[in-house]
C-alpha cells in the first residue's frame, strides 16, 4: 500500500513538472519575431539605429543575440537573424527598409 501512494505521489510531480514547462515554453515562444538577413556594413548597433528607439538599443541588441543563440555581437553578409517585433520596444513610427531588402 505505501508503495502505490509513493508511486502515485511521483506520478502526480512528474504532471505537474511537465504542465509547467509545457506553459512556460508556450509563453516564452509566444513572442513576435521578423526575420532578416544581414546586408553589407550592418551591424547589431547600425540594426537597432534602424528599429528601436535609442534607450532600447542595448536591450534590443540582448534579445536579438538570445533569439539567435549568439555569444557575441558579430554578424556577416548573408547571415539571417531573428528580430523582435512584439509590444517589448518601441518601433520607429518611420518606415524603414528592412535589412537585405530590396524594395
Amino acid at each position: 500500500m505505501k508503495r502505490i501512494r509513493i508511486n502515485s505521489s511521483i506520478l502526480t510531480l512528474l504532471a505537474i513538472l511537465l504542465l509547467t514547462f509545457s506553459l512556460l515554453h508556450t509563453k516564452s515562444s509566444s513572442q513576435q519575431v521578423n526575420h532578416i538577413t544581414v546586408s553589407t556594413g550592418d551591424t547589431l548597433w547600425t540594426l537597432a539605429q534602424q528599429y528601436v528607439d535609442e534607450n532600447e538599443r542595448s536591450y534590443w541588441i540582448d534579445s536579438v543575440m538570445k533569439l539567435n543563440f549568439m555569444t557575441d555581437s558579430q554578424i556577416k553578409e548573408g547571415q539571417e537573424l531573428v528580430i523582435p517585433s512584439d509590444q517589448k520596444f518601441n518601433y520607429l513610427g518611420e518606415p524603414t527598409q528592412l535589412a537585405g531588402v530590396d524594395e
